[in-house]
């Protein structure tokens, strides 16, 4: 049965979403994607709704994933998808694939055991409020969706293509830009494969630093097939915090970074321990939503990220990283082993080992009246200079 006050509201909003899509122009992408644009305009952290917040306690950011194709899928709250769920699960809606394009994403539809549900418990809800989450703000008509599967805008997260909620009245420019279909790189997504490796039976934890060896000798790394592995990262040293002191090792910053947009989407799950001489270790394991993504990743990808984990003496499919750094009895070796006790093979990776990088730094001068270096004097224009100097 319905459980709470949301769940009655979102099955009103099925119901006024089917009339919308009979009645509202919309392309074949927006068509299955509709409902989750309006769901994620009343979430709490980003209702846009006149009448105030439609679902209290819905939170976008509480990261709920809907495949839809390859790197992409709709990112809405994790409760907002349970409800979904526990509706259609009650026969209270149906599912319903609305577009051309996309086979795997589905929108619903009241039943009419949902209709007599809606009918018996009127009054329970603001009806007004439900019905605002369609309307424009400025002049009350509906709003309509345009989507572009093939237009791809750059974000703080990766990338997101281009949703746009419009008003339909003709003369009235309102519309909402839409973070809501997420597209993950590349680089996230061999990431992403590679962690589920280690982590993929839910209750294994793979740490930092052993993942950032793996990273740097994933970059390193080199496919038979012709594709490399995490393509668009590069490393340089950095001072890190080890259990044996700080130390400069090679760090990918794009990593870094990549690795906290795939925890703010909700495709991996981070854990802080405290270990020796009072430092916190901090260890990743891919989530539940990260798994709903992988039967979507390229096999390629997969292909190529398999082919890296496995031992090149006896081709045995995982490998094992030890971070000596962390360790006292290896406290300089950064081991990378194979899995299998027969075997015996490993190697040293040379991640703690900085790289001798010849530059040349020249001293910028500010003011007319500072002497310039005497190798710089034959062109002044060599030296950039702020305006009005």
């Amino acid at each position: 049965m319905v459980r709470t006050t949301n769940e009655l509201k979102l099955l009103a909003l099925v119901e006024d979403f089917n009339a919308l899509v009979r009645t509202v122009k919309l392309n074949d992408e927006a068509k299955d994607l509709y409902l989750y644009c309006l769901v994620h305009r009343g979430l709490q952290d980003v209702a846009k709704v006149a009448r105030g917040v439609v679902f209290p306690r819905w939170f976008k950011r509480e990261a709920g994933v809907m495949p839809v194709q390859n790197y992409t899928f709709v990112n809405i709250s994790q409760k907002a998808k349970a409800s979904l769920e526990n509706l259609a699960g009650e026969g209270l809606i149906e599912s319903v694939n609305y577009s051309s394009r996309i086979d795997d994403l589905f929108s619903y539809r009241l039943t009419e055991a949902g209709r007599k549900m809606l009918d018996s418990r009127r009054g329970e809800w603001d009806d007004a409020m439900v019905k605002a989450i369609t309307m424009c703000n400025r002049c009350g008509s509906h709003l309509t969706l345009d989507v572009h599967m093939d237009e791809i805008v750059p974000d703080t997260l990766g990338a997101h293509v281009r949703a746009t909620l419009r008003c339909t009245k003709d003369g009235c420019e309102e519309q909402e830009d839409l973070e809501i279909i997420h597209i993950v790189t590349e680089a996230q997504a061999e990431l992403l494969y590679m962690m589920s490796r280690f982590t993929h039976e839910g209750d294994f934890w793979i740490t930092h630093n052993a993942l950032r060896i793996l990273i740097y000798e994933g970059i390193l790394y080199k496919a038979e097939s012709g594709r490399d592995l995490f393509s668009e990262w590069d490393y340089a040293p950095n001072s890190v915090m080890f259990t044996e002191g700080r130390r400069y090792v090679n760090i990918s910053q794009e990593a870094e970074d990549d690795l906290n947009d795939l925890r703010e989407l909700g495709l991996i799950e981070e854990m802080r321990m405290k270990g020796p001489n009072k430092l916190y270790h901090t260890k990743y394991q891919i989530g539940e939503e990260g798994r709903i993504m992988l039967p979507y990743l390229p096999e390629d990808l997969k292909q190529t990220v398999d082919g890296f984990l496995r031992c090149k003496k006896c081709g045995s499919e995982m490998i094992r990283v030890i971070c000596g750094l962390d360790r006292a009895d290896t406290p300089n070796a950064c081991l990378i082993q194979c899995k299998d006790g027969d075997c015996g093979y490993q190697y040293e990776s040379s991640f703690s080992k900085i790289e001798d990088v010849s530059y040349v730094s020249v001293p910028f001068w500010y003011g007319s009246e500072n002497p310039l270096p005497s190798r710089m004097k034959r062109d002044t224009n060599a030296i950039p200079r702020p305006p009005g100097v």
